[in-house]
């Protein structure tokens, strides 16, 4: 099954199987999980349409990155698929809570 998230500006959308989101940790380190992820080329490809520009920007408006941190398209490319992951994860335990 697969599931579509969205920044909450709509800025971004990506599509995940709902393997791929719960692949990521919830707690712990998930850098190589995503590092896999972000190679999958159904998900790396859906990136094609967002510049670089785009991808720090949506990232800037959380404020935890420094500029210089957010310089690597690869490295907010990671941060970006691991955000939307644990929102996949956090509404899908939303969803069978209620």
């Amino acid at each position: 099954m697969k599931k579509i998230w969205s920044s909450s500006s709509g800025r971004i959308e990506l599509e995940f199987t709902q393997e791929q989101y719960e692949s990521v940790p919830i707690q712990g380190p998930a850098d190589d999980v995503v590092l896999v992820l972000s190679k999958i080329p159904n998900i790396s490809k859906q990136f094609e349409q967002y510049s670089d520009k785009d991808i720090a920007a949506y990232l800037r408006d959380f404020g935890a990155w420094s500029e210089d941190d957010l310089a690597s398209r690869c490295d907010n490319i990671q941060r970006v698929i691991w955000m939307a992951c644990l929102d996949l994860r956090e509404n899908e335990q939303e969803e069978l809570e209620v």
